[in-house]
Order: C-alpha cells, then sequence, then structure tokens
C-alpha cells in the first residue's frame, strides 16, 4: 500500500495505514507520537512494526509537507523499536537509509550502516560516499576512498576531483594517457540543445577516452545564435570533432537521426551533453563487438549523481543501465532506420526495437563506466520518482512494446522518416513541435475504471467497451487504479483493451493530457475512494458513476463510501457525478447518504456474446473441463479445503483447470493436486481462460453476496455456471444449483442428459436477454449524454 500511495500522492492512504496500527487513532496523532518519543509511541496500538513502517514509506515517498521526510524518519524509528532484528526488504531498508541522509541525520546514518544488512551494494556504497562528503567533505581522502569502492570494482582508473570545475561534477577526471588503445573508428553522437558549460565536461570525456579512433559529431538542435560561440569553442577542441546545426528545434531523436544518417564510424554510441563517461567506456563497449558477430550491441551502467556529487535519489537506486551508452555496428541503421523522432524516451525504445528486431545477443556490461548529472530541469528527471512514471512515458512504452511484439512475429522493424506515418501511437506530449500530427481529443464518452489484466473489472469494462465503439459513440478510456490490489510498479493495459486503442477504435486518455468529453462514465465508484493528488487534465461536462454493488460488498478489497467518492469526483473533474445503481439495494444505500444525484434507471452490466462465443467443439474422448478464476482476491474462492476440493474434484473423469488460485488451494500431502492445471494470473487473459470452460463452479464465503460479473461471460461462452442456492435470485434458472460436494456428480449427469444441458442453454441465452442487453446499456450511456448546443 505504501508503494501506490506513493505513486498516487493520495493523502487518505495514511489515514488506511494509521488505522491498521490503531483503528482508534488519526495519522496525525500517531505522527505525533513519533516526533514526542518513537519509543513511547511503540505502545500504541497493535504493535505492528511492519505497519509503522509502510506508514514511514507513504510519508517519505509522497513527501507532501516539508517536514514529511523527518516525520517519516520518525515513524521508521517506530519500527525499528518494536523491532530492532527484523528483516527488511531491500527498497525499505534504501528508503530508510536516504531519509536520514537527507535529513541531515548523520550520526543515525553511520551507526545503522552498520546495523542494516538488507541493502544492495551499490546503495550501501553511495550511501557511504555521501557520510564521507558530511564528514569529511567531497573530494577528501576518506571520500576518494569510498568512492574507489564503488567504481574500482571494475578494475578502471580512479576518479577524482581533477579538473578547476565550476561544479564538482564538473571536475570530474580519472587521470592518464588517452588514445592508447586502436581499433574501428568509433562516431560518438551527442545532441545539445541551448547548451551551458557542462557540455565541456562532457566532451572533454569523449576525448580522454583510451580508445584514440573516434569521431564525436555535437548536433545543435537549432538552439539560436546566441550559443554560436559555445559551440564553435566545443568545435575547436579536437580535430575529431564536427558541429552540425539542425535547422529548427526537433528534439533530441531527430538530431541523432541526421547524426547516425552522417556518420562514419564503423560503431555508433551516444553521448548526452551534461554527462561524464569513464576514459574507458567506449573501449570496454566496443571489446565484445569486436569479438563476437553474435554480439549486436553493447551497454554499460551509470551512476547518477548531482552537481555537487551527492548520491541519494529519493526511494530510487543510484546505479541503472545507461540507455546513452548504447553502441552497435552502423550497418543496425539500414535495418532499423534510426530513432523515432518524438521528444522523450526513442533511446528506450530503439534499443528495445533492435533486441526484438535482430538475431544475436545485447550485452549490458556491470561496469559502472559513466556519471548522469540530475538537475531539477532536465528532461527527464520530473517524469519519474519512486514507484512512479508519467503517464506519457508509461503510455509510449505500452504502446511501443505492442508494435515490438509485431516485429518479433515478422513485422518490419524499420521507422518511417515521414513524422506522420506512425508504427504506433505516441503522447501527444512527446510529439509537440516534431511533425507528427497532434490533436485534442473531443469524446463524447470517456470510461473511466481499471483496464490492467488482473483486475476484477476489466472483463465487464471490455463488454462496455465494445458496446459503445459497435454503436459509433466516440469513446475514450481513462486508467484509474483500483487500490484494493496494490502492486509496487505501474502495470499495463490488457492486450484487449491495448488492441483497440492501438487500431484507433478508441483514444487512450492520460490524466496529464487536455482532452473533452461529454460524459465521464465511471465504472466502479472504488477507483475514486483513495483519489490521486496529481491534477487531472480531462474537462467532463457530465460526470456519472456505476454502482454494480454496495459499498461494502467488493470482494476485491476495493471498498467505497459514496460520500467520498462524490467529493473527490467534484475535486478532480469539477462536476457532482450522478449515481446509476445497479438494483434496488444499492439504491437504498444510496438514498441514505443526503444530498447525491441518483439516476432513475438501474445500471446495465452488458454482455456481447460474440466477445465470448467459444466456439470449440469437445471430442468424444476429451474430458469435460471445470475450472473457476478469482480476479477479486481470495473470498471467491471456497472457504475450507472439504469445500475446494469438492468443487474443484481430482477424479480422473474431469479435467480442472484454475487460474489465480495458488494462493488459496489447499494442499495434499503437502502440494497442490497435479490433476489440477493451475494458471498463474497474467498467464492468459480472463477470456481465454473462460473459454476453455465447460462447467464453472463458483462457491465464495458466505460474506459474498453477489455473484462475481464474469460468471455472467462465462454463461455467453457456453459454460454451465454452478453456484449456491442464496444466487438464485440473480440467475433464476440460468445456472445450476448445489453445494460443492455434489459438483462431480452434477457433471457427470449433465454430461449423460444433453438434452438438459439444451435447456439450460436456452435459460441462458433468455437470462443474458433479460438482464445484460448491451443495447440496453447504450441506450442508457447516451441518454446521459449532455445535448451540445
Amino acid at each position: 500500500m505504501a508503494y501506490t500511495a506513493g505513486r498516487t500522492h493520495a493523502d487518505s492512504f495514511r489515514q488506511v495505514i494509521a488505522a491498521g496500527i490503531a483503528p482508534s487513532l488519526t495519522y496525525e496523532e500517531l505522527r505525533d507520537a513519533a516526533r514526542n518519543s518513537p519509543s513511547e509511541a511503540a505502545g500504541l496500538g497493535r504493535g505492528r512494526p511492519s505497519w509503522w513502517r509502510a506508514l514511514a514509506m507513504a510519508v517519505g515517498y509522497q513527501g507532501l509537507t516539508p517536514e514529511d521526510l523527518t516525520d517519516a524518519a520518525h515513524l521508521y524509528r517506530v519500527s525499528r523499536h518494536l523491532a530492532p532484528r527484523s528483516k527488511w526488504r531491500p527498497d525499505e531498508s534504501r528508503l530508510y537509509l536516504q531519509i536520514l541522509q537527507i535529513t541531515g541525520a548523520i550520526d543515525e546514518l553511520e551507526s545503522e550502516l552498520g546495523k542494516v544488512h538488507e541493502v544492495r551494494e551499490d546503495d550501501r556504497l553511495t550511501l557511504e560516499i555521501d557520510l564521507a562528503a558530511a564528514r569529511h567533505g567531497v573530494g577528501s581522502e576518506e571520500w576518494n576512498r569510498k568512492l574507489d569502492n564503488l567504481t574500482g570494482r571494475w578494475d578502471v582508473r580512479p576518479v577524482r576531483l581533477a579538473r578547476d570545475g565550476a561544479t564538482p561534477f564538473d571536475s570530474l577526471a580519472a587521470p592518464g594517457p588517452s588514445g592508447t588503445e586502436d581499433g574501428p573508428l568509433v562516431t560518438v553522437v551527442m545532441s545539445a540543445f541551448r547548451p551551458g558549460p557542462e557540455i565541456f565536461s562532457a566532451v572533454r570525456s569523449i576525448l580522454d577516452q583510451t580508445w584514440g579512433n573516434l569521431e564525436l559529431l555535437v548536433l545543435d538542435d537549432a538552439s539560436g545564435p546566441d550559443f554560436a560561440g559555445i559551440l564553435n569553442d566545443v568545435a575547436g577542441l579536437d580535430q575529431r570533432i564536427r558541429v552540425l546545426v539542425q535547422p529548427q528545434n526537433r528534439g533530441t531523436y531527430a538530431a541523432r537521426n541526421r547524426a547516425v544518417r552522417e556518420a562514419r564510424g564503423e560503431f555508433i554510441t551516444f553521448q548526452d551533453s551534461d554527462d561524464w563517461s569513464h576514459p574507458e567506456r567506449i573501449a570496454r563497449q566496443v571489446q565484445p563487438l569486436l569479438e563476437s558477430s553474435a554480439v549486436h550491441s553493447t551497454m554499460s551502467r551509470s551512476i547518477r549523481c548531482t552537481e555537487d556529487l551527492g548520491f541519494q535519489h529519493l526511494g530510487m537506486p543510484t546505479s541503472r543501465k545507461n540507455a546513452s551508452s548504447l553502441m552497435f555496428p552502423r550497418a543496425v541503421i539500414e535495418r532499423l532506420g534510426g530513432f523515432d523522432p518524438i521528444r522523450k524516451s526513442a533511446d528506450s525504445e530503439f534499443l528495445e526495437r533492435l533486441v526484438a528486431a535482430l538475431p544475436g545477443k545485447q550485452i549490458l556490461l556491470r561496469d559502472q563506466l559513466a556519471f548522469v548529472r540530475l538537475t531539477a530541469g532536465s528532461l527527464s528527471r520530473g517524469d519519474f520518482r519512486a514507484h512512479w512514471v508519467h503517464p506519457s512515458r508509461w503510455e509510449y512504452t505500452e504502446s511501443y512494446r505492442t508494435w515490438h511484439q509485431q516485429i518479433k512475429a515478422g513485422a518490419a522493424p524499420s521507422i518511417s522518416i515521414d513524422p506522420a506515418q506512425r508504427s504506433f501511437q505516441a503522447p501527444r506530449r512527446f510529439a509537440k513541435d516534431t511533425g507528427i500530427p497532434v490533436e485534442t481529443p473531443d469524446l463524447q464518452v470517456v470510461l473511466g475504471g481499471d483496464f490492467r489484466g488482473d483486475s476484477y473489472t476489466a472483463v465487464p469494462l471490455y463488454d462496455e467497451l465494445v458496446a459503445l465503439v459497435e454503436r459509433g459513440v466516440r469513446v475514450g478510456i481513462m486508467q484509474m487504479e483500483l487500490v484494493g490490489r496494490p502492486v509496487a510498479h505501474p502495470q499495463p493495459l490488457a492486450p484487449e483493451f491495448r488492441r483497440l486503442v492501438e487500431d484507433g477504435s478508441v483514444v487512450h486518455v492520460l490524466p496529464t493530457e487536455e482532452a473533452h468529453t461529454d460524459l465521464l462514465l465511471v465504472h466502479d465508484p472504488a477507483v475514486l475512494q483513495f483519489p490521486t493528488a496529481e491534477p487531472q487534465a480531462l474537462a467532463a461536462d457530465r460526470v456519472a458513476i456505476l454502482a454494480h454493488r454496495g459499498g461494502a460488498e467488493s470482494t476485491g478489497g476495493a471498498l467505497w463510501s459514496a460520500r467520498d467518492v462524490t467529493a473527490a469526483a467534484l475535486d478532480l473533474f469539477g462536476s457532482t457525478p450522478t449515481w446509476i445503481p445497479a438494483g434496488p439495494g444499492v439504491r437504498t444505500e444510496l438514498a441514505d447518504v443526503p444530498g447525491l444525484v441518483v439516476h432513475d434507471a438501474d445500471a446495465v452490466d452488458p454482455v456481447v456474446p460474440d466477445l465470448w462465443a467459444a466456439r470449440r467443439r469437445r471430442t468424444p474422448s476429451e474430458l469435460p473441463t471445470v475450472g473457476f478464476a478469482s480476479f477479486e482476491g481470495g473470498d471467491l474462492w471456497p472457504a475450507s479445503d472439504e469445500d475446494f476440493l469438492g468443487a474443484y474434484p481430482t477424479a480422473d473423469d474431469v479435467d480442472v483447470r484454475l487460474l489465480g488460485a495458488v494462493d488459496h488451494a489447499p494442499r495434499v500431502a503437502g502440494r497442490l493436486p497435479t490433476e489440477w492445471l493451475i494458471y498463474r494470473t497474467g498467464e492468459l487473459s480472463q477470456r481465454q481462460f473462460l473459454q476453455q470452460l465447460d462447467y464453472v463452479p463458483c462457491f465464495p464465503a458466505d460474506v459474498i453476496r453477489q455473484p462475481p460479473a464474469h460468471l455472467a461471460r462465462a454463461m455467453a461462452a457456453g459454460s454451465v455456471v454452478i453456484v449456491p442456492e442464496r444466487f438464485r435470485p440473480f440467475y433464476g434458472e440460468a445456472a445450476v444449483y448445489a453445494a460443492p460436494g455434489d459438483v462431480l456428480e452434477l457433471v457427470r449427469h449433465l454430461e449423460t442428459h444433453p438434452a438438459e444441458r439444451s435447456e439450460l442453454a436456452r435459460a441462458v441465452a433468455r437470462h443474458l436477454d433479460a438482464r445484460h442487453d448491451a443495447g440496453r446499456f447504450v441506450n442508457l450511456v447516451t441518454g446521459l449524454i449532455p445535448s451540445r448546443i
């Protein structure tokens, strides 16, 4: 939950975690107690050190106030006091130690570094460097010794502050002779826009390389006449430098495309104009390419730091692979056609496309051969924080990876030189002033919900979306995370939604990009229970919320309060929402909340039959398949081992298949039954799984009052749904009612009585038409769209 809290910046998570520590106390009360005395605060509530630690991480990741980092340190101390010897995850330890360093708790940092063992080596070494800087100063003998511990692992020249630079970063050097190694010409490409003095540090780090046979192409991205002087000075540093000027500013990757066309080298690599490369970088990266034709590219790792050579970036590792270090034979360009000419992230796309398109392998050296400068105004720094990636970058990554799958299947891997001819979608933020056509979407309906593949809402959302698209509605989707199943990192859209986005059937509306819609239709109120603190750029004339279940009925942990959700909708989108309940029970619940706007009609859960028709034929020798999938947590599985084995029997005359059951299925004699085929979540789509099944028993815990939405889709796929008697009001004659222990005999009976199955299929058709008609859903939604005058 701490990761989701940090990603969304929703401060309401603090109260939720606080309630897990002490139900009667607020976050503010726990925080104040930790400020006053961590040892006394440890006596509050249930004494849960992991929950105190989660609270510390949430506050630290969020950083919503100037005091948050200091408060996070206090909360961490409570957890440490409760369990001084407990084992933490490496990222928990890193954040704790980083907070101590950033808040100036140097004595405590030194003490904890000796106690905390669950820290990755790179993190520990950079923390020790920062500790030496605080104790003795940057560039001191102790600081040099600690820096040698980091870089000396790769047997390279020691790095020192050996230049008279404007900043410690610009003073970096690894003294020694240059040009001592010879071989094929290597072209180093460096793009620059309105460069400052830092470009000289980057250029000199290339000129100081031990690999002497190189050329440096500096591409000026139309900086203007005010920067001609500094670029002339760069050109005068060495005869191996050529400065090329772009006629208009089109971004780093358009500049790189020109450079690779003009490159003379047998191999090409890159250098950012404000970073520093170790003198041995090029020589070490070119060697594997010379030794083996099976190697198509190499990369090395980098160390990220500030201009003052501070190595901590809160919640983030210091070392990572250096995308700008990519090196490959020039002939690769003939195959790939260059970089995607957008504003950001095309280096990541290119290197992944290279791996997808070419036989052979890419070698990532463990050697940390570059220092990457972190500055507040850099193009990329604002796009990343711990467990969060800017939506535009994430969308771009999802889109190009979809195309790369097509490349692996045989599609051409070349990027068109015409920016308007796209092989995949580009976020508008990345396409600005690149020649790529950009339009602000003007939609009739934006469907808001959780479109991730393992979300329990993905199945009904797909039916809703297809129903609208097939009726010609201009529709978009907007990802809103359900926090009942928190994850550490953003997750991709389910493949079926991604396909609709890529073929242009729907628009993926990003929260950071301007768009207009007549109607924002929120599929599940729970996505607004813990609203993000990030501003939303979508302008919606009207907001409506479908309430298929009551606020306390979610089986995925995603509960909601109508009062909170209404306030969130008003705050995020400036509109009081219209609620659409699914039936009298939810309508009664909403009526108890003053001031809500509730629609007269009931919500419809549409099922589009053609999406679910299995079109499979069993041969006489094939066993009937019995199975179930839970996308909403453990409550949908049978509560006891006896019921579990009854519902999903291990008999020889049935084929049992389960999805998502690994953590909930009983172990017989210490292992899962070998008779079961168990898929892990993500191995195949929900639709692919349901279309395999002939019988779908569902016997959830007694607290579950409403069956999951995907059972109606199982019916549409031709499966027989077997449920407890309490679900008869939902399905009538369209399902079979039994106890878990009766499932096997029931399957055997229906297998030998096809007439009963045929009658059941007719009842299912009547049920789907009466309760799940897609036309009724579309009419309901289009009736909510405000008329344009």
